[in-house]
């Protein structure tokens, strides 16, 4: 996750949404399908956590980012934002900040170009609600800026009057552009700052206004070989795991629902015993906006131990032998009957693209290893990243407060078949647990959700793959 510990002052809005001019059945499947992309980027920090002021974290990384394109205003602005599970924001950052402050802040520039920006002078439907946004992170670094509403458009879906954050001044280690966070509204920056009560973001505008039937979402990752991947608002995608859904329950916070977190009782090695937790499971967060996966030292030492993995501690990378890849080994995550495996081929990274600034990076045969300790970086609870969702498919029902998961079933290519997540209870298909739904509507049986005569919106990216070159960045 990118940002963390917002003083947003938030206000309520209405937002109307608009779909694509397709005739919509009233037995069709009501889903939004997103394709995410897989962006490298380099940033001095990790991910700034947005989880009641507990953490900053400070890495010097190459990171893997998952994006979407969108628009803002009228006439559309393009920009590229970062799919965040851990954050509830969208906000963008100002044209007039990258166009006179940028080159002050590490990528500054680069990440403007490469992800776009926003100004309120070009759009005739911007309207100015306040200038009350504030996020605060524990080291200092801030973004400040108004609130607004504006036209929001995702491919085919149009949002009219969507509350979003517009960042005019920007001071970070690290700048990746902007962000749409997709978890529960009492993530909000202000919510979590008592600043605020919660407005409707992303999610519950699309249940507003009839897109989807609730607010839940699949998230596909794919794997670390893929560039893209692919979220599913309303509905799920039978072709894209294996085995049946198993449902856990969200975690609540001293009563609230607001991390996407749950709980996480073993983690082995395939073939052998549990390394732990001994005694109550673990709390475990699910975050697309962190691209490593940090699980108890107590649990990874085992581990590094065994396949004879490093931890450099300058750079907070860990190192192990590339041909480590090759074998046919996993680590396996239980929750409460789910079993997710994460094949040491999803794990055993590119030492350039994923731990940039390292002591080994770049050395011969020698890869990073994506999990790593939670102690290297302060951290008092996993984060399950990345690096282990892009093994998983994994559902967010936030209306019923639970979690689907099962393993994912990598390069499937082109073939859908997409079910309805509908309302109530049980409401996601072809999952067991703690709240099992069966059933679910069909798409139009082609395996293509996105038909004209079904009320599908599909929205598909094609957003470039971009390196950070020794000059700059490029688009490859």
């Amino acid at each position: 996750m990118h940002t963390t510990t917002p003083l947003l002052a938030a206000l309520l809005s209405a937002s109307t949404c608009t779909a694509a001019a397709h005739g919509r059945r009233d037995d069709a499947p009501r889903v939004v399908s997103m394709r995410t992309r897989k962006e490298p980027i380099t940033s001095s920090h990790l991910d700034r956590r947005n989880t009641n002021n507990t953490l900053d974290i400070g890495l010097t990384n190459q990171k893997i980012l998952y994006t979407v394109e969108a628009s803002m205003g009228t006439p559309p602005q393009k920009i590229v934002l970062q799919l965040d599970t851990g954050s509830a924001d969208l906000w963008i950052p100002a044209a007039n900040w990258c166009e006179n402050d940028a080159a002050e802040v590490q990528d500054g520039p680069q990440a403007c170009k490469a992800f776009g920006s926003y100004s309120a002078n070009d759009s005739s439907t911007y309207e100015y609600l306040n200038s009350n946004l504030v996020l605060g992170y524990v080291d200092n670094s801030r973004t400040t800026g108004d609130f607004a509403t504006d036209v929001f458009t995702i491919g085919g879906v149009s949002v009219q009057d969507m509350q979003f954050g517009i960042g005019y001044n920007i001071s970070t280690d690290g700048f990746t552009g902007g962000i749409i966070g997709i978890s529960y509204a009492n993530d909000e920056g202000g919510v979590i700052e008592g600043v605020a009560t919660s407005y409707p973001n992303f999610p519950a505008v699309l249940v507003n206004d009839g897109l989807i039937r609730s607010q839940a979402y699949s998230l596909y990752l794919d794997s670390a070989e893929s560039h893209d991947g692919t979220v599913l608002f309303g509905g799920i995608d039978t072709e894209r795991f294996e085995g049946q859904l198993q449902t856990v329950s969200i975690i609540a916070d001293n009563g609230v629902y607001r991390d996407l977190q749950i709980a996480l009782d073993s983690i082995s090695v395939s073939g052998g015993p549990s390394l732990g937790p001994d005694g109550e499971a673990l709390v475990a967060l699910l975050d697309s906006g962190t691209s490593y996966t940090y699980i108890p030292d107590d649990i990874i030492t085992p581990i590094y131990d065994q396949f004879s993995i490093t931890y450099d501690n300058s750079s907070s990378n860990s190192y192990v032998d590339c041909d480590l890849g090759n074998q046919n080994t996993s680590i396996i995550f239980s929750f409460s009957g789910a079993n997710i495996s994460v094949p040491m081929s999803e794990v055993v990274l590119d030492s350039n693209t994923y731990a940039k600034g390292g002591s080994k990076t770049g050395q011969s045969g020698i890869c990073a290893f994506g999990i790593l300790p939670m102690s290297g970086l302060s951290l008092t609870s996993p984060i399950l990243g990345d690096t282990f969702l892009r093994s998983a498919y994994v559902v967010y029902d936030l209306d019923n407060n639970e979690i689907s998961l099962a393993q994912a079933r990598y390069n499937a290519g082109t073939e859908s078949n997409i079910l309805e997540i509908g309302e109530g209870p049980n409401a996601v298909p072809q999952a067991t647990g703690t709240g099992s739904g069966s059933g679910g509507t069909p798409d139009s049986g082609n395996g293509n959700a996105a038909a004209g005569l079904v009320a599908v919106t599909q929205v598909t990216w094609a957003v470039a793959l971009l390196h950070l070159a020794a000059l700059g960045w490029a688009a490859l």
